[in-house]
């Protein structure tokens, strides 16, 4: 089925109720006398080179290098947000523990009571202004502009002594909040991306794509608010390498680089995975080898050996927050760890006795 937004990009509508061709037959894919229909067809590329220079190439080139998918998170708008409606359910949490500290010392039967009117329950939360209108103003024939004024005065008063108008005000806004509680803890999630990483966008930005004028730039200035929703950034342990004009980004240019239609090299992620899978692959063979051999080639005292077991520990363990791992998955490799150098260990002195 045809959308909108497929309909928007230039896609064809033949065979689609309601078009220019409803009433002709539908066309079966590859008996058309003119086309397969293959043509229709596009890739990321197609779309980044078929889109207008602005808004659209950077969300498409957003999209085809995963490097430059960073994005706002927005945190002090958030916390801004959240401090307000803190200040607000405050401000109801108080005004509901004054009325229920006034209902205990003169009215503590309304603190055992349905605090809302069982009559209008299913009409409103909200009770019309007329509950609050004394009985002699609602008779009277005509109303002076001063006991108007008086009556407006006199609702407003009673809905703050209304404690099911206050707790239905606290419900919506604590649901929002809570909400934006978790949605803040879920971005804490997203990986964030260095000052480094940033002026590469920055630049890309304003080099490829211009924009017109500086407020079209205000999205770009927070620097230490990106975050990436890309869950494989191997291009952030070659930051060093990618961004920057260094003689040792045009050789891994070189390298690992790719050409884009206007003669920019890109980095190849593809290439940089497989590549970092490799090193990360060997150094651990390094670590867990290294002191191995050590143990078995050269005649070290027990005190000594020790020493080497918790000196590979600690760099084991280094190895792994300096590629961000979270804490249970340190603890989890570090018992492993420890339980191979352990085991040789002992079975070493076992062969030695």
């Amino acid at each position: 089925m045809t959308t909108p937004a497929r309909l928007e990009e230039g896609h064809e509508m033949a065979g689609i109720p309601g078009s220019s061709g409803a009433n002709e037959d539908p066309i079966e894919p590859g008996t058309g006398n003119n086309s397969t229909g293959y043509e229709n067809f596009r890739g990321d590329s197609d779309l980044k080179k078929g889109v207008p220079i602005g808004w659209p190439s950077i969300a498409a080139t957003q999209l085809y290098y995963p490097n430059l998918s960073i994005h706002r998170r927005f945190s002090y708008l958030l916390h801004r947000v959240l401090i307000d409606q803190e200040t607000k359910l405050a401000y109801l949490e108080n005004k509901l523990q004054e009325l229920d500290k006034e209902d205990e010392g003169s009215n503590d039967a309304r603190l055992k009571k349905l605090s809302f009117d069982p009559e209008t329950l299913l009409s409103s939360h909200t009770p019309s202004q007329a509950q609050y209108q004394p009985t002699s103003i609602q008779t009277a024939p005509t109303t002076s502009k001063v006991v108007k004024e008086k009556q407006r005065k006199t609702n407003e008063d009673n809905r703050w002594e209304d404690k099911d108008l206050i707790l239905e005000s606290i419900l919506p806004r604590l649901k929002n909040y809570d909400e934006l509680l978790l949605l803040g803890k879920e971005m804490q999630k997203l990986p964030r991306i260095s000052r480094r990483e940033h002026r590469a966008f920055y630049d890309e930005v304003k080099n490829h794509h211009p924009l017109l004028d500086a407020p079209a730039y205000q999205f770009l200035y927070s620097n230490d608010d990106f975050v990436t929703t890309v869950t494989d950034r191997v291009h952030q342990y070659f930051e060093t390498l990618i961004y920057g004009e260094t003689p040792i980004k045009r050789l891994i240019k070189r390298i690992f680089g790719r050409t884009d239609e206007n003669s920019n090299l890109e980095i190849d992620n593809r290439i940089l995975v497989v590549f970092l899978k490799v090193v990360v692959a060997f150094m651990s063979g390094v670590l867990l080898l290294f002191p191995v051999a050590i143990l078995l080639l050269v005649n070290l005292s027990r005190a000594e050996s020790f020493i080497v077991v918790v000196a590979f520990n600690f760099a084991f363990v280094a190895a792994l927050a300096y590629l961000n791992c979270n804490w249970d998955t340190i603890l989890v490799g570090l018992s492993a760890y420890m339980a191979v150098l352990v085991t040789f260990l002992s079975n070493l002195e076992q062969g030695k006795t």
